[in-house]
C-alpha cells in the first residue's frame, strides 16, 4: 500500500523514493504531510532502510516540511 500510496516501484532505490516523497510534500497541502510522512516511515521500516526512516523524521528533508504550521 505504501509503494502505491508514493507510486514508487517496490525495487526503486533508497534514493529514488526519497525523490518521490519530497515530490509529494511538495505538491500538497500540509493537511495530508503527516500521511505522506507515516507511508515513508512504514516503507523504511519494511527495507530496513536509515535513509528512508530519517527523510521520514525531517532530518532529510526539513527545509520542504511543514508540520503543525511551522515551515521548517
Amino acid at each position: 500500500m505504501a509503494y502505491d500510496y508514493l507510486d514508487v516501484d517496490p525495487q526503486a532505490s533508497d534514493e529514488y523514493i526519497i525523490g518521490k516523497y519530497r515530490s509529494r510534500l511538495a505538491d500538497t497541502g500540509p493537511s495530508m504531510h503527516a500521511q505522506i510522512k507515516s507511508m515513508l516511515e512504514k516503507l523504511g521500516r519494511a527495507r530496513m532502510s536509515q535513509a528512508l526512516r530519517d527523510a521520514a523524521s525531517d532530518s532529510e528533508c526539513a527545509e520542504l516540511c511543514e508540520c503543525d504550521g511551522v515551515l521548517y
